[in-house]
C-alpha cells in the first residue's frame, strides 16, 4: 500500500500524529510512505523515520523543487487561508512525475487527519479507468464554487484531502499540463487552491467514495 502525504517545517508535528494513527491501525498492511516536502530538517526527517520504524514500515522523502509550482497561486486576495500560504499543498498536482513509474496508485493523506480504521478496502477499490476517487466536499451543494470553476454542479466537488489516486491514468493522460494550464487561466478562481484544480480537471472523471473515508468536521455538525 503506497501513501503519499505533503508537509513542510510548519506541518510536521501534524504529519507525524496522522502517520502514527495510520501505522496504529493497519498493523498488518505493507505500508510505503512517500513524504514529498520543500527542505524540512534534519531532526524532523529522524522523528518521521522513527515512527516509521517503531512500526516496521517503510518510509521514503522526496524534496521538491517548489519552482515546480509557479503556476500556481498562493496567498492571493480571497483564497482560503486554511491551508496558510505554504506551496506544499500543490506538491500532490506532480505526483505522476515525482513517484517512481512502477507505482500505479496511491493514497494520498493530508497530514491534519487522523486515521480510524484499516485502509484495506480503499485500497482495493475498483479505479474503473477513472483519475481519482474522493468524498464529496461540504462546497458539494454550494452553487457559488461551480460558477466561480466554470463546470455544472451536477457533476459534483470533492474534498482532496483523502484521495485514491490512478497514476496510470495521470501518467497516460499527461494531468499535470493540464493542472498547469488551468491554474495560469484562471488564477483569480482557485479559492481552495489545488483542490479547485483537481475538481476542475476531474470533473468528469472520478469515483465518489463513502463519507467514512474523509468525515470533514462539517459533517457532525
Amino acid at each position: 500500500m503506497d501513501i503519499v502525504c505533503s508537509t513542510d517545517c510548519c506541518y510536521v508535528m501534524q504529519t507525524g500524529i496522522m502517520l502514527t494513527s495510520l501505522f496504529e491501525n493497519n498493523r498488518e498492511a505493507d505500508i510505503r510512505v512517500h513524504v514529498l516536502h520543500n527542505g524540512i530538517d534534519s531532526n524532523s526527517i529522524t522523528l518521521i523515520e522513527r515512527i516509521a520504524s517503531d512500526y516496521g514500515q517503510k518510509i521514503t522523502f522526496c524534496h521538491v523543487d517548489e519552482t515546480l509550482c509557479s503556476a500556481f497561486p498562493i496567498g492571493r486576495d480571497g483564497q482560503n487561508t486554511h491551508v496558510g500560504t505554504s506551496y506544499a499543498t500543490y506538491y500532490r498536482l506532480f505526483l505522476s512525475e515525482l513517484l517512481p513509474k512502477d507505482i500505479s496508485r496511491v493514497i494520498y493523506l493530508d497530514g491534519d487527519i487522523i486515521v480510524m480504521d484499516s485502509l484495506n478496502d480503499l485500497w482495493a477499490t475498483d479505479m474503473h479507468d477513472k483519475a481519482i476517487a474522493a468524498v464529496p466536499d461540504s462546497y458539494n451543494n454550494k452553487i457559488e464554487h461551480y460558477n466561480r470553476l466554470h463546470y455544472p454542479q451536477p457533476l459534483g466537488y470533492f474534498n482532496a484531502g483523502v484521495l485514491l489516486i490512478n497514476l496510470d491514468y495521470w501518467r497516460t493522460n499527461n494531468v499535470v499540463s493540464a493542472f498547469c494550464q488551468y491554474a495560469s487561466a484562471n488564477p483569480d478562481s482557485l479559492y481552495c487552491h489545488d483542490q479547485d484544480i483537481l475538481n476542475y480537471v476531474f470533473r468528469e472523471s472520478k469515483i465518489t467514495l463513502p463519507l467514512r473515508y474523509n468525515m470533514l468536521n462539517e459533517y457532525w455538525f
